[in-house]
């Protein structure tokens, strides 16, 4: 499985997904829009939900216009923020695939 390659110089970098823990059951879409949006162009979020349900698990997958607004993203949000209401911070990395996802 080859990995997405990084922009090259004077290439416009491409979207990237994020993982985004922590959110906690009753954070929509609407409120991770917002707290993203803080820090570039969100193309789309989507909430990670239980099948029977319909509930939220507590975390959801975020794409960001390019990686340079991913990345400040990660650099405020990750182990920084904490959703009203969550005991713990966020969490906040690169979608696994994502060139510089964890493992």
């Amino acid at each position: 499985m080859s990995l997405p390659s990084l922009p090259q110089a004077g290439e416009v970098p491409k979207q990237a997904k994020l993982f985004i823990g922590q959110i906690g059951r009753t954070t929509d879409e609407t409120d991770l829009k917002t707290l993203l949006g803080q820090h570039g162009e969100v193309l789309d979020v989507t909430l990670i939900k239980d099948k029977v349900t319909g509930t939220s698990k507590g975390c959801a997958f975020v794409v960001m216009a390019n990686r340079i607004e991913a990345e400040a993203a990660i650099l405020a949000l990750d182990k920084q923020h904490t959703i009203p209401g969550m005991p713990n911070t966020l969490q906040v990395s690169f979608a696994k695939g994502e060139v510089g996802a964890p493992g």
